[in-house]
């Protein structure tokens, strides 16, 4: 098939992405053209991947230009952006026009539903678009009639779908993780874990509160995104058994949920996917969890991490407690089913299997519609 993917504008596009959705586009560019796919990515200039062709539609990324991403909301460096990246994906629909028969579908991962919705006037050719937004942006698309749409929606979980409402849509492919990159032990410390964007959505109040309870030691990372937060509600709790360690990549990240009993996993809002927790599984960690969102599309409950009712500071410790008194066999055997299970469902390669059925399942699904 010849792919036109269309990249979000935000950062590079490269094998060193870490941030979630540019390292979603790189694998799902590179195993498709590495499959023998004609594969060309809409994105930033200073984009790369091996066997891809890159269209750059912006020559400066926001992050590239500010390094201060948790800004591009409040900022006049962010609303410059946001212009820029309006018209890089205006630049992109106008390429697509002239070169429409150069491709076979285009595949929308911008999240600037406002702008690709312009693709049914200007291009004639199939366009999904996989639903990367968290639910309270969907409510903006619930708003909007399916002809205004016009676009092939795919979900990233059933509960995303269910969440999407008014909104038609087409499949459901979960996200993957490089199981290369994520590799396994059998073995951890005896230490729980929480990894995240620090802000009040992702439960790290509660999961101190989880770890002091069960009398066992946490370990802490990832980026501060709510500065008043961390310093008011954060910071006065941490001590010798309840760590802060910073924002963690590479191997740094990867020996953080290696050596990590489990993940405490305890989000306030309806979590569309969860990439940490199939990292962590991948890796052979546990999680346990709040029931919120796609976590119950995510863990098998008893197998490879715990599900507790929503927002129940007491049922986690309660799971935390039952791990803890696991023989050393049969918590072995857990972490053996988390890296199974993770690699039956959630790999690079299931995933870029799945898009390219659904691929053509749009493909043929556009041209009986426009006979």
């Amino acid at each position: 098939m010849r792919i036109a993917i269309i990249g979000k504008l935000f950062a590079s596009i490269q094998i060193t992405s870490a941030m979630g959705q540019e390292r979603f586009i790189y694998y799902l560019s590179y195993l498709l053209a590495k499959k023998g796919h004609e594969v060309t990515l809409f994105a930033s200039s200073d984009s790369r991947i091996e066997g891809v062709k890159i269209i750059p539609v912006i020559k400066k990324n926001f992050w590239k230009a500010s390094r201060n991403p948790k800004k591009v909301l409040n900022c006049e460096a962010g609303r410059a952006y946001g212009e820029r990246e309006a018209l890089g994906y205006l630049k992109t629909l106008y390429y697509l026009r002239n070169h429409t028969k150069d491709f076979d579908i285009v595949h929308d991962n911008s999240d600037n539903f406002e702008i690709l919705g312009l693709h049914k006037f200007l291009v004639d050719l199939p366009l999904m678009s996989t639903l990367h937004l968290p639910p309270y942006y969907l409510a903006t698309l619930n708003k909007m009639t399916v002809e205004e749409l016009g676009n092939y929606y795919i979900a990233i979980s059933k509960k995303q779908k269910k969440i999407a409402k008014k909104i038609k849509v087409f499949d459901v492919v979960y996200n993957g993780v490089d199981l290369k990159k994520f590799s396994f032990s059998e073995d951890s410390k005896e230490r729980l874990s929480w990894i995240g964007r620090i802000d009040p959505y992702k439960g790290l109040g509660a999961a101190i509160e989880v770890a002091e309870k069960a009398k066992v030691p946490l370990k802490i990372a990832g980026p501060i995104y709510n500065e008043k937060y961390f310093r008011e509600e954060i910071q006065p709790r941490l001590n010798k058994r309840i760590r802060y360690v910073g924002e963690l990549s590479g191997l740094k990240l990867k020996r953080f949920y290696k050596r990590s009993k489990a993940i405490l996993f305890p989000v306030r809002w309806e979590e569309p996917f969860g990439f940490v927790i199939v990292e962590a599984m991948a890796c052979g960690t546990p999680v346990i969890a709040f029931r919120r969102g796609a976590i119950p599309e995510l863990i098998v409950q008893g197998k490879t991490g715990y599900i507790c009712p929503k927002d129940k500071v007491p049922s986690m410790v309660k799971a935390v407690k039952k791990l803890y008194s696991m023989s050393d066999r049969n918590y072995k055997k857990m972490r053996v089913n988390c890296r199974k299970h993770v690699e039956e469902n959630f790999s690079v390669n299931k995933m870029v299997e799945n898009y390219e059925n659904v691929y053509q399942k749009v493909i043929n699904d556009w041209k009986v519609k426009n006979k």
